[in-house]
């Protein structure tokens, strides 16, 4: 019955993806297809391990994703549509009855559905509110990218892809995406993580008690988990991975099933291919992995090293799928000495405080000082437990669990130089104790009114604890971390006065973006635009519109309370322009847009103007300008087109070319741009960092299309006719101009301007 009732669901949702227009159906159909039913037929055929099974679905089609990408060219619909139909019925022919002693029960405990009632409150309401954040712009424009054929991108990323891979998978089915589509498999994955974590301590630390309950509870409520279940960034499946990965690994400890030990395998490698935070919980899966070994009567049989040796040729080969070719990319060394220097740095370090108070922005304080208490109730009750012969058999999973968490708490406290909400992945780690210390204190308190008495502080502080992620992430009537301390809730008291700087992601915010793509796509705002906001998001939002970080752009486009501001010529604004136009959200003025014409602004509300994208909108250009020419300055930047205005080419105006240059590979100089109009005399010139100085050359990715505008003026006594316009890029520090074939002492002669006698 399951088995047809799959099926049908398969065909229904290929129906929905070939006959529908983009949308919200046709989304549904893609996010089913993708990251539920191959999971839900991969829990029936590997005995009823829904959690797993979802997972492994997942991870599966994570994987097809990264082998999709590797197809030269654009990613046809058809082939991304068959290959993910037989992922999803694969596991439907390998559908089974339950063997005896699986995990699949006959009912689902009340507990659990509440549980995932409450993850799923926290996660999915409002989802689509807020606008993409920085780094969401950035994985999505990658994933356009990727699908419209770009090679490089993922190794770009400075990061496991999976986070990638995702949303590019979900818009290859759907043909266009939003923030609540793009973000949804993320949210899923935070879901499914809660689960996980019950489902763990359950089976470590005791089924019947509540320890299971409480500790997914706490994993549910808590805020880093609640926010990056709800924006596009890998920490959802990094923590859902690693904890698949455990359970799969406990139960080859138990029954020494090669199956399992692959499952493990494979969620590991995911976690990888997801970020480097999942090498801190290798520690805890070594322990499982080894104790089944130690306990083993010949822990060296054939059988034993033919199981290592399958587990490790399997992880082996996913992992070069990606970081091989990576390895082997220009973009490999940048990234190491990003990780070494910015990340980890030298020597040892002491982020206690930093800790705490990024814990208690993302968390309530009642949160945290209830963890603490059950964390060290769990110390004492492992003591107990060492002293003890009658329960000596939890050992490996006492061990298996202190490494789960002891391992990412020393890293991020003691060996990285600047955690921030890396501190994610010490609180799974830190849930599972905490369901163990509740479990001991269930057991210890048998008198009805002390369990009473447990029940009700505990779960008053869970209330607590809800209220202020609700608070926090969900409700944005008001924003509360955009608005803070205005609106903070005398309930919940704090250590700091103002947020940090950095490290702030999740929380709801709406710009009024959405509004603005569309005055744009309907011609309503036009030309070259600057702004405050991050170009990471403006990129998204305007469709890739072109934008300058030069003075005199044709609109300025100002965001109000921008989280990481941009620096414009906010004096030439005030003098130069006019308001054109205010997005109003919630009744208040977020985004004003100015431009040189002088005339009645207009008020747009930001509701109603929700927005599809296509790939071929966002993916930045692979082509620079409407002139192509090909030259390579010192064998590592190519100057691949230019674009040139000459509305302004009289004496005393100006004219604006617009170079773009394809990096080739990392530069560790940051080299000056020239554009001289120059015909044995200087007669205009504009030298300078590329960009307005706004993005060095350092900064440079191998494969990037750079777009570098400069406004050069001419010499009001210059003549009429044609002057040649020279470019080229020497050293700031030596003063040398990058060896230029072709091009006469180094200058690439683009074109010649035509300098037009002074009108009147």
């Amino acid at each position: 019955m399951i088995r047809w009732a799959l099926c049908a669901a398969l065909l229904l949702s290929d129906l929905v993806l070939v006959l529908a227009p983009p949308g919200d159906v046709r989304a549904a159909a893609a996010f089913c297809l993708l990251w539920v039913l191959p999971g839900l037929a991969w829990g029936r055929a590997i005995g009823g391990r829904w959690v797993g099974g979802l997972g492994l679905g997942i991870a599966v089609n994570a994987i097809l994703a990264l082998l999709l990408h590797y197809v030269p060219g654009p990613i046809p619909f058809t082939l991304a549509a068959v290959l993910f139909s037989l992922s999803a019925l694969l596991p439907v022919l390998l559908i089974r009855r339950c063997v005896p002693g699986s995990d699949n029960p006959k009912t689902i405990p009340l507990p659990l559905v509440l549980l995932f009632l409450l993850a799923v409150a926290l996660r999915l309401p409002d989802l689509g509110y807020s606008e993409f954040q920085g780094d969401e712009g950035v994985i999505m424009v990658r994933a356009a990218a990727a699908i419209e054929g770009d090679d490089v991108e993922l190794f770009l990323h400075q990061k496991g892809p999976a986070e990638i891979l995702l949303p590019m998978a979900s818009w290859c089915l759907s043909g266009a995406i939003d923030e609540f589509w793009g973000r949804l498999p993320f949210a899923w994955a935070s879901i499914l993580g809660v689960m996980a974590v019950a489902q763990l301590c359950s089976r470590w630390f005791g089924g019947q008690a509540p320890g299971g309950w409480v500790a997914g509870v706490f994993m549910a409520l808590n805020g880093f988990h609640v926010a990056f279940g709800r924006i596009i960034q890998y920490q959802s499946l990094v923590v859902l991975m690693a904890l698949l990965a455990l359970l799969a690994l406990d139960r080859y400890r138990i029954n020494g099933r090669l199956g399992n030990l692959l499952l493990g395998t494979v969620f590991l490698t995911v976690a990888a291919l997801s970020h480097y935070d999942a090498i801190l919980f290798l520690p805890a899966a070594a322990a499982l992995l080894f104790s089944r070994f130690r306990c083993s009567p010949s822990p060296f049989s054939f059988s034993r090293l033919k199981h290592l040796v399958l587990a490790v040729a399997l992880g082996m080969g996913m992992l070069a799928l990606f970081y091989l070719p990576f390895a082997l990319s220009p973009s490999f060394g940048k990234t190491a000495s990003y990780l070494a220097g910015d990340r980890v740095g030298s020597g040892l370090h002491a982020n206690f405080g930093q800790a705490w108070e990024m814990s208690t922005v993302y968390n309530s304080g009642y949160y945290i000082i209830f963890l603490l208490l059950l964390l060290t109730v769990f110390l004492f009750h492992a003591v107990a437990l060492r002293l003890s012969d009658a329960r000596i058999s939890d050992s490996p999973r006492l061990l298996a669990a202190g490494l789960f968490f002891l391992v990412p708490l020393f890293f991020y406290l003691i060996v990285a130089f600047d955690p921030r909400t890396h501190l994610y992945t010490i609180y799974p780690g830190a849930a599972v104790l905490a369901g163990a210390a509740a479990n001991a204190l269930w057991e210890r308190s048998r008198r009805p009114l002390w369990r009473f008495g447990l029940a009700v502080g505990g779960g008053g502080l869970f209330v607590l604890s809800a209220a202020y992620v609700w608070m926090v992430f969900v409700d944005h009537t008001p924003e509360y971390q955009r608005t803070f301390p205005l609106h903070k809730s005398a309930i919940y008291w704090t250590t700091y006065s103002e947020m940090p700087l950095y490290g702030r992601f999740g929380f709801p915010h709406q710009a009024g973006w959405r509004a603005i793509s569309a005055l744009m796509a309907q011609g309503e705002i036009t030309g070259v635009y600057a702004s405050n906001e991050e170009q990471e998001i403006t990129d998204w939002y305007t469709r890739q519109a072109p934008r300058t970080h030069c003075s005199t752009p044709e609109v300025y486009i100002v965001a109000q309370n921008v989280q990481d501001e941009i620096a414009i010529n906010w004096s030439e604004l005030e003098q130069e322009y006019s308001l054109a136009g205010t997005v109003m959200v919630d009744a208040e003025p977020r985004i004003r847009w100015y431009t040189r014409t002088v005339g009645e602004p207009v008020i747009v509300n930001a509701e109603g103007y929700r927005q599809w994208w296509r790939t071929s909108e966002i993916a930045p250009a692979t082509s620079g300008g409407e002139h192509q020419v090909d030259y390579v300055l010192g064998d590592r930047i190519r100057l691949i087109g230019y674009d040139l205005d000459e509305t302004d080419a009289e004496p005393g105006g100006r004219i604006r070319v617009t170079l773009y240059w394809r990096p080739l590979a990392p530069l560790t100089r940051n080299y000056q741009v020239f554009t001289h109009l120059y015909d044995g005399q200087m007669r205009g010139q504009d030298d300078g960092a590329p960009e307005c100085a706004i993005n060095p050359t350092t900064r440079w990715e191998p494969g990037q299309v750079i777009p570098d505008p400069h406004w050069i003026p001419i010499d009001a006594d210059a003549l009429p006719g044609r002057i040649p316009l020279l470019v080229g890029m020497y050293d700031l520090l030596t003063r040398d101009r990058l060896v230029t074939p072709g091009a006469a002492d180094n200058a690439i002669h683009l074109t010649d301007v035509n300098i037009r006698e002074t009108e009147g």
